[in-house]
């Protein structure tokens, strides 16, 4: 039997005499056996968690000041309505001040976490189809950005910022795309003013701050692969059933990876400062180390 549950909730707090703050959490569910909880501690948050399904499970908590959070499992968004969807897990935790953090899932038994910590961090996690699981984990840090969106099935994105003023854009499609191992061994950028992003193909390779980094069928970024300095670059294409590796220590180094095929290899190692390297391969079973050292 198909159950509608809306409840909305508002806490209030006061601030000095004559002054009140407010939170505000609105839980709407239509399925069966559905979880959801928020938690808001702080004034001037907005909290919502919306689910279209069966056994889908959210959770939302919040402690600071003007704070913003959703979680949609069942895709409200769309011109023909929501999509029902199945045994989704979703977990949004900001403590601090002015985080915003979004979760839309459709399809059955994906899993997103979002942990953001200190003030003004940004995370957004799309997944469509079925068996993905994104956690971004933006520790100790200010002003990061976050973005995921995965298309498949049995998409992987494990990733931390920590540090200030970074920047991660990812988006897998097809399947079986991954971004580091699990969740205790993610992919890490550490230091400040770090970028994780898009890369164009036209007049050589260029970095795109703008653009996501994208992986199709199968690619993958090997567990191996991280930044840690100040104002290191990473721009990441590949399709095909390659694996990339791309190690930065140091300030001021850029990597940037181009592949199409199947069984491309490449590695990229920079360490020291102000390095540059670019590898391009298109094609079946090529390989390419770089390795550059002060």
């Amino acid at each position: 039997m198909i159950k509608l549950f809306s409840i909305i909730v508002i806490f209030v707090f006061t601030a000095g005499i004559g002054f009140a703050q407010s939170n505000d959490a609105t839980v709407d569910q239509e399925g069966d056996e559905n979880k959801a909880l928020i938690e808001q501690i702080g004034y001037d948050n907005w909290a919502k968690i919306y689910q279209f399904g069966d056994d889908n499970d959210a959770e939302i908590d919040q402690d600071g000041e003007e704070n913003i959070a959703k979680i949609s499992q069942g895709a409200e968004a769309h011109d023909w309505g929501p999509v029902w969807s199945v045994g989704n897990e979703a977990d949004i935790t900001q403590t601090g001040d002015g985080h915003e953090a979004y979760i839309y899932q459709e399809g059955d038994d994906n899993r997103a976490i979002i942990e953001q910590t200190h003030d003004d961090n940004w995370a957004e996690v799309i997944q469509i189809s079925g068996d993905n699981i994104v956690n971004i984990d933006q520790v100790y840090g200010s002003h990061n950005i976050a973005q995921v969106k995965q298309m498949g099935d049995q998409q992987h994105t494990f990733f931390r910022q920590d540090g200030n003023h970074n920047v991660f854009r990812l988006r897998q499609e097809e399947d079986h795309n991954k971004v580091g191992l699990d969740e205790d061994n993610p992919f890490i950028q550490e230091g400040d003013y770090n970028k994780f992003a898009g890369v164009t193909n036209g007049d050589g390779l260029a970095f795109d701050e703008y653009g996501y980094a994208r992986q199709y069928n199968g690619a993958i970024l090997h567990e191996d692969s991280h930044q840690t300095g100040d104002e290191n670059k990473i721009g990441l294409y590949q399709d095909g059933f390659s694996t990339g590796t791309i190690k930065q220590h140091g300030d001021g180094n850029k990597a940037l990876l181009w592949q199409v095929g199947e069984g491309n290899n490449a590695v990229i190692d920079q360490f020291g400062n102000g390095h540059s390297a670019a590898v391009t391969q298109i094609g079946n079973g090529n390989m390419a180390t770089v390795t550059q050292n002060p």
